[in-house]
């Protein structure tokens, strides 16, 4: 058991570390790129690595876009969220920004997943 927890947080971290270190230099997507070859390369079952997937890629896009808002005062975030209609906060976009990442990690990591038991 004790094992599976480390495999999973081993996981977790190489895509919150290689995922920050490629969205510094390369496109918003590549966090995809990243959460799929952490998916071939540590891949228990789907629901894991979905679940590794959205976690780490929602943690990392919630602390960037957080950070983000801080160091502006939250002026942008709160400039997006009247533009989306006003009914929610510059705050709930920070966290509906790191969900929507979350997603596109854990189905990519889960994607990564099914590709290497096609392969094998």
């Amino acid at each position: 058991m004790l094992d599976k927890i480390k495999n999973l947080g081993l996981a977790g971290g190489a895509i919150f570390v290689l995922g920050f270190a490629a969205q510094s230099f390369l496109p918003w997507w590549s966090i995809a790129i990243v959460a799929f070859l952490v998916g071939v390369w540590q891949s228990e079952s789907a629901r894991k690595s979905f679940a590794y997937g959205l976690l780490s890629v929602t943690l990392l896009w919630t602390i960037y876009a957080g950070f983000q808002s801080y160091q502006n005062g939250g002026l942008i975030s709160d400039a997006v969220a009247q533009m989306l209609g006003g009914k929610i906060s510059g705050t709930q976009l920070i966290f509906i920004t790191g969900l929507i990442g979350g997603i596109v990690g854990g189905v990519s990591a889960m994607t990564g997943t099914f590709f290497r038991q096609v392969i094998k």
